[in-house]
């Protein structure tokens, strides 16, 4: 099966959720399509991060200088961390802007993300 180039995976996952939108108020629509182009990057980016995640693992290790060595929570994994806050807060913001019967009957499409992971 021939995989999507990912910007046709962007292109389609925007058109989705912008879809969810396209019934709200001009000046909102404005808003939130600015806030649907930040979820989108961020959802493939979180998906990049995770495959790093488990080839990887969560853990890396480190040396400064001669005698001073460790281990520290990944690079990867803290900005995975980083990038699932703000992907949140996006996700509850575009939510608030919805009419209160809508966000009853839509999904913020945060479980599927899950389900891909």
């Amino acid at each position: 099966m021939r995989t999507l180039k990912k910007e046709t995976r962007i292109k389609r996952r925007f058109k989705a959720l912008q879809s969810i939108f396209e019934n709200i108020e001009t000046d909102k629509q404005i808003i939130a399509e600015n806030l649907i182009k930040r979820a989108v990057e961020i959802e493939f980016h979180l998906d990049d991060l995770a495959q790093e995640i488990k080839e990887n693992g969560f853990i890396e290790t480190y040396q400064n200088g001669n005698n001073q060595f460790g281990t520290k929570e990944s690079t990867a994994s803290k900005s995975y961390n980083s990038l699932l806050k703000n992907y949140n807060a996006i996700i509850r913001t575009l939510l608030s802007i919805l009419p209160e019967t809508q966000r009853k009957e839509i999904s913020d499409g945060f479980d599927e993300f899950l389900n891909r992971q």
